[in-house]
């Protein structure tokens, strides 16, 4: 008992002494942590344990869009034009075990991420498919050079680095070769892994696997969305990838909606096509509509109809809500808005006249073409009425259907090295010599031969496209451009005149900030001229132009040449059969080759090759037929761009994404004499019997204008009332009408005449856009020379849609329509959402003696001794219409317009056809021919052939 009580007693003075000491309030404090900590981790795990997990996982709530499918474009009959296609996309994501996964097969992640890319590509490739994604790098000749340069590659280049800002790059960063970039994304630095892209991948492997790695890094905080790596793949594609779906870890297979058009090349310029919004494009769009509908990534019209009728196209995109964790993967749906179907559009196009109109426009331009072809070289030639044959095989090069590129790949034939190395010698030979022209050895312009005349132009043209010279310093009668011009001075005077008179901008030629006297200016500009020629293209082009010239590339080699480069077919090819065996030269062989359009007036890019036409309802402004000669097929652009594809329509110098019916502004010609006419006998300045008699040359106003009787024929049309003077076009009767125009109280004043000019101008439609719903320039009504301007000179510009909306009023005898390409609007319901009223846009008011007046000189033009032998009179259809032949300078073919009706007594149709550089109104009006054969007489069609004008059908405006 002792015992115990003296143990007792030993424990109380213990924990007395302890408590007295510095060790006990650390003792307490400690314990008193460890319960707070113990009751923490109970409410934690247990109390709260579920709510806390779900707080620990739920980082953010996040939108993901739903995208709606587009609505249907379609013609007037219903035929579909624009649709969309289910497709597959390769999709690739970031795996959170990708790590453990990676560990479990002894590989790191980089290896593991990589094989996963590089055997989905290679299941790609096997099937045809191609990358989607890609970086701004590319390999050429074994190097790597940048595609991308200004904002897009300092986004680069700060995505690359993760940097916040381009200005938070270092000096050695922002001026990163390619060839470094590459080498930095593969195997990385001090700092960085890289994506450890390693030698067992080739160079041109490596750079896809950037391309995909690349992307996914760009994707590293919004995990919830997957990145397309391939879109459109094709159905094995798809097949091969889901079977390996086990082994491709984070590869998947995504559906989608492309936007296809069918006949695209009809219908391109109409219908436009469809691409992913930029920013400020989803910013316009949601201010119009007043609310955020259109998020990142959406996709919308570019351009055309699907543009212009985005909101009706479009539909509502849908949205689903979800809840993230903090690596951006999806942990929970909240809710979800499904999308809905875009409306359908019709247009007011018959699709089968659309493409009626667009083939026999090609085949016109391409008969006019070999009309004007003949069997002779000239170098430098000066007369536009016709087109040597040598030019015709440079075309070839110049637009790209035989390469040079070609010519100088490994695999080329032994025919294109051979010629290769004889461009080769001969360019060395051009910069040699060009080195002492410029030098110390020059000579005079006007001594030097036809090839090096051409360089000598082209270095001048060299130096503006690079913006080194200012031509607008040196006027057309600036003396030395003049003495020039005429050969009277040499290159190098013409180059130091350029520099006394700070025509030549230094800073552009040389970025070393030093002060230059004028020769050492000259000496500086030399080595820039010669050194750029060394690889341009354009320059490339001119040597090749000089040796078709002289010989050296015969038509043999260009006729091998597109055999050999894959443009034109051996197999069943008759012509070449024909050309090789004799029984047809290589002039026929041409011909024949152009004329069946094997190589079309496109391909050529050599005057005339371009041209429109628009038919046009003349009771309701509805647009039947809307064409751009050449086209474009827009699939290329739709979605995601093609860009090998794309890079080749802007390279092409026929410029097909161009619309010439609504972009291309022309002197109307004589077909604006109509309006001089409405504005005489409104004005009372003459009457319907009033007879002018032409004398061929206009004595009143200073310049003397003349009849184009006169000027080609030396002849007088004579007295000419007004119906005659329309069917003749006598350009005299209406300078006398524009100079009557311009004269009040005896006194002749410009503005006068030209105000009155424009106010008929404008009741017609002609002082304003035509109405129709895609983008067009505005016309311009000649501001100068009333008399002049009186036959459709002067400074008029026009378009074919705005011709169109002006003919089509005359045919309704003043009701002016404002022209329209879309009928209606229709919901996935079959509601009419938006109907086209096709209101009447003026009424222009003339007694209707008067009509009758200038309906017969309109219909005098078709039937008249100057048709009778032309298919346009001997349809079974009464046509009116009014040529139109428009000088464009004097190193050009003239501009061939017909605006035209039919029937000629109640108009049904009116018909526009404008070609670019095809001679003469004949031409223009025979096409014209075609398309009323179409509307109004198919059996005429079964026995006819293509026929052209070979001389002016009795009118010019200049």
């Amino acid at each position: 008992m002792n015992t115990i009580k003296e143990f007792f007693i030993f424990l109380r003075d213990l924990l007395l002494d302890y408590m007295r000491s510095r060790l006990f309030p650390v003792t307490v404090l400690m314990v008193l942590l460890s319960a707070a900590l113990t009751f923490k981790l109970y409410d934690l795990q247990i109390i709260n344990g579920d709510t806390y997990s779900q707080t620990i996982e739920t980082r953010s709530e996040k939108t993901i869009s739903i995208r709606s499918i587009r609505g249907n474009i379609y013609d007037r009959n219903g035929t579909l034009l624009a649709y969309n296609k289910l497709s597959y996309n390769v999709t690739i994501e970031n795996v959170a075990d990708i790590s453990s996964v990676a560990k479990s097969h002894d590989m790191t992640t980089n290896e593991l991420l990589n094989k996963i890319c590089y055997d989905t590509l290679s299941i790609l490739h096997e099937n045809g498919d191609e990358l989607s994604v890609s970086i701004p790098i590319e390999l050429k000749d074994g190097k790597y050079e940048y595609t991308a340069s200004g904002t897009s590659l300092k986004m680069f280049l700060r995505n690359v680095y993760s940097v916040n800002s381009y200005d938070d790059l270092t000096p050695a960063e922002k001026n990163t070769s390619a060839e470094n970039m590459i080498r930095y994304m593969r195997y990385g630095d001090d700092t960085s892994k890289g994506f450890g892209v390693d030698e067992r991948y080739s160079d041109e492997e490596a750079l896809e696997l950037l391309a995909i790695r690349y992307a996914l890094f760009l994707n590293r905080f919004q995990q919830y969305v997957s990145v397309v790596i391939s879109d459109d793949v094709s159905e094995k594609s798809r097949n091969d990838i889901l079977e390996h779906s086990d082994e491709l870890l984070g590869i998947g297979i995504d559906t989608d909606y492309k936007r296809v058009y069918n006949d695209s090349i009809y219908f391109s310029h109409i219908l436009g096509y469809v691409g992913q919004a930029s920013q400020d494009e989803i910013n316009s769009l949601n201010e119009d509509i007043g609310k955020e509908a259109y998020k990142s990534g959406a996709v919308i019209g570019k351009s055309g109809i699907e543009q212009s009728y985005e909101s009706y196209l479009h539909g509502e995109d849908g949205e689903e809500h979800v809840y993230v964790d903090n690596l951006g993967k999806i942990i929970e749906s909240i809710d979800k808005t499904d999308s809905t179907i875009g409306n359908d559009v019709y247009l007011t196009l018959d699709a089968g006249l659309q493409k009626y109109c667009y083939d026999i426009l090609e085949q016109e331009i391409a008969a006019i073409i070999v009309s004007r072809m003949i069997n002779l070289r000239v170098a430098n030639n000066t007369d536009i009425e016709v087109i040597p044959v040598n030019y015709v095989y440079f075309a070839l090069f110049n637009n790209g259907l035989i390469s040079l590129d070609n010519m100088a790949e490994i695999d080329a034939t032994d025919h294109e090295k051979s010629i290769y190395s004889s461009y080769q010698e001969r360019k060395q030979t051009a910069l040699s010599n060009l080195s002492d022209q410029l030098g110390d050895y020059p000579q005079l312009i006007g001594s030097l031969s036809a090839e090096y005349l051409n360089y000598s132009e082209y270095i001048c043209e060299m130096l503006s496209k690079n913006k080194a010279f200012n031509s607008s310093m040196v006027p057309l009668d600036d003396p030395m451009r003049v003495k020039f011009g005429e050969g009277q001075i040499t290159l190098r005077d013409y180059l130091e005149y350029l520099i006394d008179i700070e025509a030549i901008d230094i800073s552009v030629i040389t970025d070393k900030d030093e002060y230059y006297d004028s020769d050492e200016t000259y000496n500086v500009m030399t080595e820039y001229i010669l050194e750029e020629l060394k690889d341009d293209s354009e320059f490339d082009l001119c040597v090749v132009r000089s040796m078709i010239d002289d010989g050296t590339i015969t038509s043999d080699d260009c006729i091998s040449l597109l055999y050999e480069q894959g443009f034109l077919m051996t197999e069943g090819d008759q012509d070449l059969k024909n050309y090789r065996a004799g029984a047809i030269d290589s002039f026929e062989y041409m011909t024949r080759k152009i004329k069946n359009l094997e190589i079309t007036p496109a391909m050529l890019a050599i005057e005339p090759y371009s041209g429109s036409i628009v038919v046009t309802d003349c009771q309701t402004g509805e647009i039947r037929a809307l064409v751009s000669y050449p086209s474009y097929d827009n699939n290329i652009m739709a979605n995601s761009v093609d860009v090998e594809a794309y890079n080749k329509l802007i390279a092409d110098k026929s410029a097909p994404m161009y619309n010439r019916a609504t972009m291309t502004g022309t002197a109307p010609g004589s077909t604006f004499k109509i309006i001089s006419s409405i504005a005489g006998l409104s004005e009372e300045v003459i009457k319907r019997d009033t007879y002018i008699g032409c004398t061929g040359v206009y004595e009143n106003v200073y310049n003397k204008p003349q009849c184009w009787i006169y000027r080609q024929y030396g002849g007088v049309h004579g007295p000419l009332e007004l119906s005659r003077a329309i069917d003749l076009s006598c350009n005299f009767f209406f300078y006398e009408v524009g100079f009557r125009l311009a004269t009040k109280n005896g006194t002749y004043r410009d503005s006068t005449g030209l105000a009155y000019l424009r106010k008929y101008a404008q009741m017609f439609g002609l002082g304003e856009k035509s109405g129709i719903e895609i983008s067009e320039i505005s016309p311009h009504i000649s501001d100068s020379d009333a008399v002049r301007s009186a036959i459709g000179q002067g400074t008029h510009s026009y378009t074919a849609t705005q011709l169109s909306k002006y003919i089509t009023g005359v045919a309704n005898r003043g009701a002016v329509f404002d022209l329209s390409l879309v009928g209606r609007a229709v919901d996935s319901d079959g509601n009419v959402t938006y109907n086209n009223q096709h209101e009447l846009y003026n009424q222009v008011y003339l007694e209707p003696e008067s009509w009758d007046t200038i309906d017969t000189g309109l219909r005098l033009v078709v039937t008249d001794d100057l048709y009778s032998h032309t298919f346009l009179n001997s349809l079974n259809v009464s046509i009116s219409g009014k040529t139109g032949t428009a000088q464009v300078g004097t190193n050009h073919p003239a501009n061939a317009l017909f605006v035209s009706f039919a029937p000629s007594e109640s108009p049904e149709y009116s018909v526009t056809t404008v070609i670019q550089n095809g001679y003469t109104s004949g031409n223009a009006a025979d096409t014209t021919a075609y398309i009323y054969a179409y509307l109004f007489d198919k059996k005429a069609l079964e026995d006819t052939v293509i026929t052209v004008q070979t001389t002016d059908t009795g009118e010019s405006t200049d």
